[in-house]
């Protein structure tokens, strides 16, 4: 028997929906198989770093199966309890945790450098935490409650084609169907893809250095509009580029220089209703190791 555990997403919007990780993600956050140049922003406070137990099989050769499952507790964050950002939301201090079935399993193929992983999984959450409209002295605010249990089943896909030496094109996706007594789960996208291109060639002392270019898709979604109805998020694409240079190294740590040029096409992106993410955006910085 195996321990694993994965780390689940971030986001950048500002009441960002809660995603439960995979008990089995494919080495990965979803459409990014390998860390950026720049770190990004720290995700919200999750759960107790707790690994459900896992089977690792092998059925034949280059093959490998990993079935896992388990059940894991979110207690809401101080924003979910108390938050009024933006005007927009009534707290609820009296918001229970979440309680949540995982299931999972993995499937992987190798052939030399490519690799090729497919993730079917299941999620069963108990209090799931949503929104709802609540109109206080005539103004329609957002309000955090544990609504009916919800659940998501989707499939995760993550490949890597060696095309030369130093040079990855990598595909990575999701797709999702998520609802809760009959309604879909809100700012929840039916699928995700990213399609990227890593060139980080060799030298004699080791990487000469990282260039990366992503192209990232991401479907529709639904979202609870200012009168309580169901609004669509619509799809969009996101252009994304990332470069690395070593510069020196200190001791055996190396030092890079780091650039990122995220949205390079300034698309309108919608986690969540009104509230768009940052349009093109520039980095830049310095490594230490990694």
């Amino acid at each position: 028997m195996l321990h694993r555990h994965s780390i689940p997403r971030g986001s950048s919007c500002e009441s960002h929906p809660v995603r439960w990780p995979r008990c089995c993600w494919p080495a990965l956050p979803i459409c990014r198989p390998k860390p950026s140049p720049l770190p990004s922003p720290p995700p919200p406070i999750w759960w107790p770093r707790t690994s459900p137990p896992a089977l690792a099989l092998k059925p034949a050769d280059r093959v490998s199966l990993t079935i896992s499952g388990g059940r894991r507790n979110r207690f809401p964050s101080a924003r979910e309890l108390f938050g009024e950002a933006l005007g927009r939301f009534l707290p609820n201090p009296a918001l229970l945790p979440e309680q949540a079935w995982l299931a999972d399993a993995e499937l992987g193929w190798r052939a030399g450098r490519f690799t090729l992983t497919l993730t079917p999984f299941w999620q069963r959450v108990q209090g799931s935490i949503g929104q709802r409209i609540v109109r206080v002295n005539e103004v329609n605010l957002r309000q955090r409650f544990n609504q009916a249990p919800a659940t998501s089943i989707g499939i995760d896909a993550a490949m890597q084609v060696p095309l030369a030496d130093g040079l990855t094109l990598e595909l990575t996706g999701t797709a999702l169907d998520a609802s809760s007594a009959g309604q879909p789960l809100l700012q929840r996208p039916a699928h995700e893809a990213m399609l990227a291109l890593d060139w980080a060639p060799k030298s004699g002392l080791g990487e000469a250095f990282d260039l990366r270019a992503e192209l990232r898709r991401i479907g529709p979604a639904r979202d609870l509009a200012a009168d309580g109805s169901l609004a669509r998020l619509a799809p969009a694409t996101e252009f994304n580029l990332r470069a690395r240079v070593p510069v020196l190294r200190l001791g055996k740590a190396q030092l890079s220089a780091t650039a990122a040029i995220d949205n390079l096409t300034n698309a309108v992106i919608l986690p969540q209703l009104g509230l768009p993410q940052p349009g093109r955006s520039i980095r830049i910085g310095l490594i230490v190791g990694g």
